[in-house]
């Protein structure tokens, strides 16, 4: 399968929040849109990725502060990307353009 196929599964919207936003505001985005993930963009590029994980790796090491902190101090950093023709394998393994 190649990422074109899995997005137009999926939608082929992406949401974003900015690295100061909340938590709670990604989480209630995701919420809404029942989605698992949302990019977080800095200067045109992708400084990050919000999903569940890093969620609740956040909500285990921060506790209940954790709605109001900046999804930049949970995010993944760099995540791996690609373009719509590369495979859902060249993206398990890392592949990155």
């Amino acid at each position: 399968m190649i990422i074109r196929d899995m997005l137009a599964d999926k939608g082929n919207q992406i949401y974003s929040v900015a690295p100061d936003s909340s938590v709670a505001d990604a989480v209630a985005l995701m919420i809404a849109k029942d989605i698992s993930s949302v990019l977080v963009p800095r200067g045109g590029a992708v400084a990050g990725l919000v999903t569940l994980q890093e969620v609740l790796r956040g909500l285990h090491r921060l506790g209940t502060g954790l709605p109001n902190v900046p999804v930049s101090e949970i995010m993944a950093i760099s995540p791996v990307t690609g373009h719509p023709e590369d495979s859902v394998d060249q993206m398990r393994q890392g592949h990155d353009r």
